[in-house]
This record gives C-alpha cells, structure tokens and sequence, in this order.
C-alpha cells in the first residue's frame, strides 16, 4: 500500500503525560505545527516531550521532518524533542523551537545519519531556537548532510556537570566530493553552560 503524510496543525497541547507527550513513528514525511510538549514523563523513567521517527521507511525515496509555527518542549524528563530520520529536517523562518529545562536530557536532538552517506540529508533550522538549562546539551545536531542553524539561545546547559557543550553540531560525512558544512547565522546567544559553549565538527566549510 502506499506511505501517507502524518500532518499536524492547529494548536495542539500534550502536557503532564507519564511517558512521552507526543510520538509519531510513520514511514512517510511528518509536519508538525503549533506543538506545546511540556512536562512528560511524569513516571521518572522515561518521557521525551515529542519523539519522531520515520527511519523505518523502506522505499528508495527518504522522507522529511519539518516544523512550523511555534512549537514548546519544556521540563520533560527524557528530552525535550528527539527526531530520527534518513531525511531532511526544516523549520520555518517565521517559527521557534523552544527546550528548556528538561531534567534528564537534551533540549533539542535531532538525527539524520542513518541515511546512505553518499546521498547526504541536510538539517536547516531556520527559526529561532531557545534551549537552555537542559540536563545535557540543548541543542545537538548529527548529520550526514549540511546544518544550517539561526538565533540560537543557548544559555545554563549541561546541568550534569559532564562535558555536554551547550551546543553541538556534528557533520563528519566525508564521502561526498564536496563535503557538506555547517553554518551558523543570525544573532546567537551561548552563554553560561556548564561546559563548552558550541562545538562544531565537520569536513567541510564552517
């Protein structure tokens, strides 16, 4: 049969559940927009704010996440938002993800590096992003293709006291003739995280 879109709209509140807030795992592209995911994972075992996974696609063709709007994932006790995908990961200009204060977890992990390396997907967030004073980093980053981040708030990080960054964007894909990079625009604030602010690792340009 054929793979469908899971598509989300509207406002949409998943709050003081005992596991995870919301959680999409589909074979075909997810959209999700207007998300607020805050305070999940109740049981004090396990709970990510919104967990999304499309990796079990089995067609030739790879299938995207995106974001829209303004979406919140605060003081869950996993992780504020977790994506895992083979696919491109996009948020909109005019949008936010925000992932503060999550107990036991990174604010924002996104991954797209299980896809073949030779034909790399890209990360680009385009909104403002704001995590801070997560349990680990606030926003990592792992990819096979280029990331592209802008206005991030990245302040009070790494409350383990480990050697989380506040920030961590990962690109070592060194199998394309021209290796993907990483850019970092906008106004960016990283401050105060209990380690290194931003940690950038890639083959191509910075």
């Amino acid at each position: 049969g054929s793979i469908g879109p899971v598509t989300l709209t509207g406002v949409n509140v998943f709050n003081n559940n005992r596991d995870t807030g919301l959680k999409i795992y589909s074979r075909g592209v997810i959209s999700i927009t207007g998300v607020t995911a805050n305070n999940n994972g109740l049981s004090s075992a396990n709970g990510y704010g919104v967990d999304l996974n499309n990796t079990s696609n089995v067609t030739t063709v790879v299938k995207s996440i995106s974001f829209g709007g303004f979406n919140t994932f605060n003081g869950n006790y996993s992780g504020g938002l977790l994506v895992n995908t083979k696919g491109a990961v996009t948020s909109l200009a005019t949008g936010s993800l925000t992932a503060n204060s999550n107990t036991n977890g990174k604010g924002i992990w996104i991954l797209n590096n299980s896809v073949d390396p030779a034909k790399p997907q890209f990360v680009s967030l385009s909104g403002k992003i704001i995590a801070s004073s997560n349990y680990q980093e606030g926003l990592r980053v792992e990819s096979l293709g280029s990331i592209t981040v802008s206005n991030i708030t990245a302040t009070g990080n790494n409350t383990s006291a480990l050697v989380n960054p506040g920030v961590y964007l990962f690109n070592l894909n060194s199998v394309p003739a021209i290796p993907a990079g990483v850019t970092v625009s906008g106004i960016n604030l990283v401050t105060g995280n209990l380690s290194t602010g931003i940690i950038i690792n890639a083959y191509g340009l910075i």
